[in-house]
């Protein structure tokens, strides 16, 4: 199992249609023949800019965006012939602000519910049960689960939208450049406790970033976008030994500035 292919993407585009001057449309391609792969039990991050189609090929990764080319396999299957029930049981999507994917007013044990009522995930546990095992495992302490999300710190918050993605037992969760909201000690934090999680669970981790420094500390192989283009995909290691775009030269000499200071 370790080595399986999980999640297969071949030669995956999408263009969208922009509104241009006098009412005319142009098309603008987000994402441009994209190919990777998640293999059972790895780690994969993803870098690239702002407006590099990262978040575009999470989204087709998951069929909430539906592609303009290629295709998209989910152990062995075309996501586009699976219901989104099917695809939530095996992958879930941790979004980049906490505050504002956890509804307001929902209770944190609503919120932890809500997988379970919408998507029929777990129902044959109880579900007090499976909710405590979550928020434990995620450092938390049931008396949070009567508290709203807006009581909570950032950090809490953060860890709220794991213990979410992790109720259906997935084997992949994306992680939409979830780094990037909280400071550098909590992301630490949060490493080890992704750690722990992986450690034992069968799962897998898709990580997108702008900063290098923790996709490093977590990720197997690391792929960089550029211009909706996948420039480099490889181990990563390899990134840093191998940089023919110039792109990726420019993260790598922002990943050794950090780390010197």
């Amino acid at each position: 199992m370790a080595h399986e292919k999980l999640l297969n993407i071949v030669n995956i585009s999408k263009t969208y249609r922009q509104r241009h001057i006098q009412k005319k449309y142009r098309s603008f391609e987000a994402v441009k023949k994209v190919s990777l792969t998640i293999n059972n039990g790895n780690n994969f991050g993803l870098i690239g800019e702002s407006g590099s189609g990262k978040t575009t090929l999470a989204r087709l990764m998951t069929k909430i965006l539906s592609p303009s080319g290629g295709d998209v396999f989910l152990r062995g299957k075309n996501i586009s012939q699976l219901p989104i029930k099917d695809i939530a049981k095996i992958v879930q999507i941790v979004f980049q602000d906490a505050s504002s994917s956890l509804n307001p007013r929902m209770k944190i044990r609503q919120i932890l519910l809500e997988p379970i009522r919408v998507h029929g995930c777990r129902k044959t546990d109880n579900s007090d049960d499976v909710i405590n095992e979550m928020i434990n495992e995620v450092g938390l302490d049931k008396t949070l689960l009567i508290k709203y999300p807006f009581d909570l710190s950032g950090g809490q918050r953060q860890r709220v939208c794991i213990a979410r993605a992790l109720v259906s037992h997935p084997n992949l969760i994306i992680f939409d450049e979830a780094f990037s909201s909280s400071d550098f000690i909590n992301n630490h934090q949060i490493i080890g406790l992704l750690k722990k999680i992986q450690s034992k669970r069968d799962i897998s981790y898709f990580f997108i970033d702008h900063d290098l420094r923790f996709i490093k500390m977590l990720c197997d192989t690391i792929g960089v976008m550029y211009n909706g283009e996948l420039v480099y995909n490889g181990p990563t290691e390899g990134l840093f030994l191998n940089q023919e775009h110039h792109y990726a030269k420019k993260i790598i000499k922002y990943y050794n500035f950090f780390r010197e200071e």
